[in-house]
């Protein structure tokens, strides 16, 4: 790599890992200038620039950065090779932030299959496919694929690593959260609350990592009845992400529409539906109108507005 561009890899990569995803974009935009010749771009360039345009929402753009690449790394290296798996996995990864989970999930099936049998079972590039199936299938709702391989993901993890490693912690939390969308509350709380006392420990609650967990953990509360406590861990969340990520980050508009469901839960529909409005505003600016993720929340709100409707009962004769 030129000098120019490994210092700037570094520089990014720094500003990713501490949560400051626009500034990890800002240092690499340059070195892909429109018009620019992907081949001389180079993968890292790639894959680190299109990871953090994810992060800002920026979703279209990666995947375009992405596709722009990967034909012609496919034809320089191989299907098979390590670096063109590797960028099928981002691509999946776009795919699955845009929504088109039937396209990302036929993609990590292919990746997992090919780095089975090449790589094994324990290495840290299957682990990863393994773990991003895992993620689609369970926004399929498809519970009964996805636990095992996190729990696979999770086992070979602290094996190698240890809990304390960001991989590990990464892990106890998908498993978490997929428990608690089953509604199986109580073995997702004890990995919640495990996942937490780590994270909190080692990167503090600023970072978008504990911030998304915290999320999930109000969810939980919700489910089980807490809602003051998932109320209060709504605030603690969204007031810590308007100032690290922004007002209008879309990671806002999600924890936005969590807050919506605790005060929908509690009785507040009024106070559920300013949260919904928001989130939704939020959403269609940063991800757009048409989002999966969007039409969902609009979808939330008007059935929310429909159940306040009362049918007037008919005038005595």
């Amino acid at each position: 790599l030129p000098p120019s561009q490994a210092r700037d890899l570094l520089r990014s990569r720094l500003a990713y890992q501490r949560g400051d995803y626009a500034e990890a974009v800002a240092v690499l935009q340059p070195h892909v200038a429109a018009g620019a010749d992907p081949g001389t771009q180079g993968l890292a360039v790639t894959q680190r620039l299109s990871q953090s345009l994810r992060m800002t929402g920026a979703n279209d753009q990666a995947l375009a950065l992405i596709d722009a690449l990967l034909p012609r790394l496919s034809q320089a290296r191989g299907e098979e090779h390590a670096d063109t798996l590797a960028l099928h996995v981002d691509r999946a990864i776009a795919l699955r932030h845009l929504g088109r989970f039937d396209e990302a999930a036929r993609t990590l099936e292919d990746v997992l299959a090919t780095r089975r049998r090449v790589l094994g079972d324990a290495h840290p590039d299957t682990v990863h496919a393994i773990t991003e199936l895992a993620t689609v299938y369970q926004e399929q709702r498809r519970f009964d694929a996805a636990e095992p391989l996190f729990r696979e993901a999770l086992a070979v993890r602290e094996r190698l690593y240890g809990e304390d490693h960001h991989l590990t912690r990464n892990s106890m939390s998908n498993l978490g959260l997929l428990l608690s969308v089953a509604g199986r509350l109580d073995e997702a709380a004890v990995l919640y609350e495990r996942t937490l006392r780590i994270e909190t420990a080692l990167i503090g609650e600023d970072h978008p990592d504990t911030l998304a967990l915290m999320h999930n953990i109000a969810g939980l509360y919700r489910k089980q009845g807490r809602h003051a406590e998932a109320l209060a861990m709504h605030a603690r969340v969204l007031e810590h992400a308007r100032r690290v990520l922004g007002a209008q980050a879309w990671q806002v508009g999600l924890f936005e529409v969590g807050r919506a469901q605790t005060l929908q839960t509690m009785g507040d529909p009024a106070g559920a539906d300013a949260a919904y409005a928001e989130a939704e505003a939020i959403l269609a600016a940063s991800m757009g109108a048409d989002h999966p993720r969007t039409q969902r929340v609009r979808e939330m709100r008007a059935a929310l507005q429909t159940a306040q409707v009362t049918p007037v009962p008919p005038r005595p004769q």
